[in-house]
């Protein structure tokens, strides 16, 4: 590998700027890329009915592909997100909100002035359903608010001044009348709203430039990050062999994590400051420090995925701000505001929780601590909202939120709103020192293996694309142009299968085949099934699935992890872990986020069992189904539902809500 030759024409200081801007313009260009070819491919998104696996289908996925590989996540929570959203055909009035990217279908979307569209809010406008890809508009009126999570199906109307909140569902067909609150799965009106106030001016130029400046800047943070590693990588090359070269990635890929944490922390320190509690003006300099506050958040998700759910993610999230307790436990949030959340010792928050979210209407920023205490348990998929408050070992329970006021301690909630659990049977199958107290030899123990959990994923990264470059460098030398693109992207192709291959390898030999079982948190097989986990998330997941999902090829790889999946299955989701505890009948539909959740882990034990999703079942936008459960052949779990334990559907029927319940008139 000779850089030499080229890097001698140029000064470091020219090489150093032409990255940079290299780097800058990657946002604005890759936007334009997938504005054009949206528009080439598919023109305008058109409301109907149309075949899965189709024409018409395969130019709605190759869109919804392109949209999705957009940075999307460095615009969200900006005006910039709209703007490209306009470009993409969606109606969007002034002032909107935009702080989600779970938006497609752009021509039938409307969002009237002074709209709010909160975190995570779902404004997909498509579903399938028994092998048919079904489209149609969603409206949201002037000054109207889609809480965090919350989903707006096709067909559906929010009115002018109304609330759809957090974590509720609005049915396709449904049309919310102006000026009132609609809560629940499926939501239904528990209030009036009344007129909003004075809409706040437009953002003006120096706010913009501001928000341009931060965007740049967490576009910067991972290539600052990144120079020393390259700087080390071509010394050792020029020392030594590209092959022997390849093994300094290891520390090197270590190297690379501890520089990241330290540039975000030092970039949340420095920019974003010390965030207060209270509310602040939406298009203020205020609100850019608090931006990038939670971009570091988000590029630590992003960049870092494999340093959350190990015992070193607390240290993490205190760098950022967060009180943590004495051997809390947070896995893969979906968002926290740090400095404003405080985790009691011995609580654990489980994999998509999200808490704390800043509450974002009529051009004002609500920022609230949250406080979760001693022993607490929240479930996959909770929504703590912004002020909550838990009391001592209290449990949340997964796709639920938080009771509006403080519940007694020891007790259970489930749903949307959430009511008590009565009489929750607690796991007292292992002693404490396997769950809430253990001793000094786990933890080192556990520690030496979370170690590689987070440093292999990246390992497998640095490795494919300096490999990649290692190739394409010496086929340029002796090949055209592009020839050495077809050949490097078949190469990187290869590449990205060859670990996809070992990351399966690695789960037969370090697992073996899933079972029903009960597991401590604090043992060797918990943290083996993380390292795996770790690198399906990081690595497989982002590179060979994404690409698939929604093809029928995107159930591959998880039948050679072990689970079973008929003909013609839709899938549109990675949230599988257990593999081979999961068995889906051909024809079965999985929809956009849906969950497939084998394990819980209730009283830190990890409680696995099967489940069983019939021929032509559905599986609805958001939803989870729990292990020990049975979706029955041609039936339908709606949108934002949790199947819950041990429940059975009876073939050919429709059930929706958190827990679900019987919709009638489904056969």
């Amino acid at each position: 590998m000779h850089f030499r030759p080229w890097l001698t024409q140029w000064s470091w200081t020219a090489i150093t700027l032409l990255g940079m801007a290299m780097v800058l313009l990657y946002v604005p260009m890759a936007c334009l890329l997938v504005v054009a070819f949206k528009w080439l491919i598919i023109g305008r998104f058109r409301a109907g009915e149309y075949p899965l696996w189709g024409f018409y289908y395969y130019r709605f996925w190759a869109v919804k592909k392109l949209v999705e590989a957009a940075p999307t996540q460095l615009l969200s929570a900006t005006p910039f997100l709209a703007l490209f959203y306009r470009l993409l055909g969606a109606n969007i009035g002034k002032g909107v909100y935009l702080g989600s990217n779970r938006l497609m279908c752009f021509d039938l979307l409307t969002l009237g002035d002074g709209a709010s569209i909160a975190r995570e809010a779902c404004l997909l406008g498509y579903r399938v359903e028994r092998d048919r890809l079904i489209i149609g508009p969603t409206h949201v009126g002037r000054d109207g608010y889609v809480g965090l999570r919350a989903i707006m199906e096709g067909n559906t109307s929010l009115g002018d001044g109304s609330e759809l909140d957090d974590l509720s569902v609005l049915p396709a067909g449904r049309q919310v009348p102006g000026g009132e609150g609609w809560l629940g799965s499926p939501a239904q009106r528990v209030r009036a709203v009344g007129p909003a106030p004075i809409r706040p001016a437009a953002p003006g130029p120096g706010y913009l430039l501001a928000q341009l400046a931060a965007i740049a800047l967490m576009l910067l943070v991972p290539t600052v990050a990144s120079l020393p590693i390259l700087g080390l990588l071509y010394e050792s090359i020029e020392r030594f062999t590209p092959e022997s070269s390849l093994l300094t990635l290891i520390p090197l890929s270590a190297l690379y994590v501890l520089l990241l944490m330290g540039t975000l922390a030092g970039t949340k320190r420095l920019v974003a400051g010390r965030q207060a509690n209270g509310t602040i003006p939406l298009y203020s300099l205020a609100y850019v420090r608090h931006w990038v506050a939670d971009a570091v958040l988000a590029q630590s998700l992003t960049l870092l995925r494999s340093l959350y759910a190990t015992i070193y993610t607390p240290y993490w999230l205190r760098m950022l701000g967060a009180n943590i307790g004495h051997r809390a436990e947070v896995s893969t949030l979906n968002h926290i505001s740090a400095e404003h959340l405080t985790v009691g010792p011995g609580s654990f928050l489980a994999d998509s929780v999200s808490v704390g979210a800043p509450r974002v209407q009529h051009g004002l920023v609500s920022i609230l601590p949250t406080l979760v205490g001693p022993r607490t348990f929240v479930g996959n998929g909770a929504v703590l909202a912004g002020g909550t408050v838990l009391g001592t070992n209290n449990l949340i329970g997964a796709l639920s939120s938080a009771p509006t006021t403080t519940p007694p301690d020891n007790t259970s909630w489930v749903g949307s709103p959430a009511f008590l659990l009565p009489n929750r049977p607690v796991s007292q199958s292992f002693a404490p020192e396997l769950t809430f107290a253990p001793p000094a030899r786990l933890v080192w123990a556990r520690s030496l293996i979370e170690l590689l959990k987070i440093v292999l994923p990246i390992t497998f990264t640095f490795v494919t694309f300096a490999v990649l470059y290692h190739y394409c460098h010496w086929h340029l030398q002796h090949y055209p142009f592009w020839s050495s693109v077809g050949v490097g992207t078949a190469a990187f192709v290869g590449l990205i299968f060859g670990f996809s291959i070992l990351t399966a390898l690695l789960k037969w030999i370090l697992i073996g085949r899933y079972r029903p079982s009960e597991k401590p948190l604090w043992s060797s097989f918990v943290w083996r099934n993380e390292l795996v986990n770790s690198l399906c998330e990081s690595y497989v997941y982002p590179f060979w699935e994404a690409p698939l999902l929604g093809t029928p090829f995107a159930t591959w790889f998880f039948q050679l992890m072990g689970s079973h999946f008929g003909r013609s299955v839709y899938m549109d989701t990675t949230e599988i872990t257990e593999f081979d505890l999961a068995w889906v009948a051909d024809h079965a539909v999985l929809n956009n986020g849906s969950t497939i959740q084998t394990h819980l882990f209730e009283d830190r034990v990890m409680k696995m069992s099967n489940l069983r999703i019939g021929r032509y079942a559905t599986v609805g936008t958001s939803s989870v189904v729990l292990y020990d459960s049975v979706i029955g052949p041609g039936a339908t779990l709606k949108s934002l539902s949790l199947l819950m334990k041990g429940e059975q559907l009876p073939a050919g029927t429709r059930w929706q809500g958190i827990p679900s319940a019987f919709i009638s008139g489904g056969h």
